[in-house]
């Protein structure tokens, strides 16, 4: 029910083929690992296809590719479809920039199966963490574990994700290592870690908190039983 390919080089024309297989019914894959295949937005119409009739699927790793903006879009059809039963999907290191947030959005907000997206390693910028979080804000919205580490993030989304992930009830975990934050954004940083109360870890190393700053996040760590909070601290 698990089918690891990464590392390998199937390219587009592989993953097109694969795909014939997952169409078919009696398909019964769970796990379907393609991470560094050198696949491209090409490949994603076929990926569509098939998830849009075999409804096995839980989790899908597409990280280290190509598979850019136009790839991201075409897959959200399938994600969109209320049958996805997709749990775990893996964008890392893909090429995504702000432009392919609206659909992520449209896809989050019509299926609630999605528990973990990571997103780690694009170009979203504050501008594509804002729209996502029209979708997080949903109470139907079940992510548990959010991947957003080196995105060009700054203090200037910070009260986006705030708002949007204080209320959750589903967050587990969240990663937002290697941005740009600052201490500006500590307040709301410290606010989030107190109400949302199902939070276990989050993950701040790599940005620019001052020793000072960094101190008072790292100051939270353990006020709930099995909290972790990571922050780098460059002295």
């Amino acid at each position: 029910m698990e089918l690891n390919l990464s590392n390998n080089d199937l390219g587009d024309s592989g993953v097109k083929r694969l795909c014939e297989a997952l169409r078919n019914p009696e398909c019964k894959i769970q796990s379907l690992w393609l991470s560094y295949n050198s696949l491209t937005a090409d490949c994603t119409e076929d990926l569509v296809s098939a998830l849009s009739t075999n409804y096995s699927l839980m989790e899908l790793n597409l990280s280290n590719n190509d598979l850019g903006d136009s790839g991201v879009k075409r897959l959200c059809e399938a994600l969109r479809n209320p049958e996805c039963k997709i749990q775990s999907l893996w964008l890392s290191y893909n090429s995504l920039t702000a432009d392919c947030t609206e659909d992520l959005v449209s896809a989050l907000s019509t299926n609630y199966s999605l528990m973990e997206l990571n997103l780690s390693n694009n170009d979203l910028g504050d501008s594509g963490v804002k729209r996502l979080c029209e979708a997080l804000r949903n109470p139907e919205c079940k992510i548990q574990r959010l991947w957003l580490c080196d995105n060009s993030l700054t203090d200037g989304c910070t009260d986006d994700l705030v708002s949007a992930l204080s209320s959750s009830c589903s967050l587990r975990f969240l990663s937002l290592g290697t941005n740009s934050f600052t201490d500006g954004s500590v307040p709301a940083l410290r606010r989030l870690i107190l109400t949302c109360t199902s939070l276990e870890e989050i993950r701040l190393w790599e940005n620019q908190f001052s020793s000072d700053g960094g101190k008072q996040l790292n100051l939270l760590q353990g006020t709930r039983a099995g909290l972790r909070v990571s922050v780098w601290i460059t002295e």
